[in-house]
């Protein structure tokens, strides 16, 4: 039968992260969560929220402009008014 309504023609975004020695430091040190996602993207090539939104973009699944808007930049850093407050 067909679906009527649900989640039907959507998909999912993940975001997964293997654990080693390094990014375990990392975690016990109290690095924040940019310092360790930056250390899986090195270490890793770890494939963010945002790269797989843009896959899924190149592919024709969604818009660029829905990837923005769902999605943070990889490397986040503070906005100045950030910063002033």
């Amino acid at each position: 039968s067909r679906c009527k309504g649900g989640y039907a023609g959507r998909f999912a975004l993940l975001e997964t992260m293997p654990i080693n020695e390094e990014l375990q430091r990392l975690i016990i040190q109290g690095k924040s969560a940019l310092d360790i996602k930056l250390c899986a993207m090195h270490e890793f090539n770890m494939i963010t929220l945002r790269r797989c939104a843009v896959l899924n973009s190149i592919r024709g699944n969604t818009s660029i402009e829905e990837v923005l808007r769902v999605t943070m930049p990889d490397e986040a850093r503070p906005t100045h008014a950030e910063v002033q407050e």
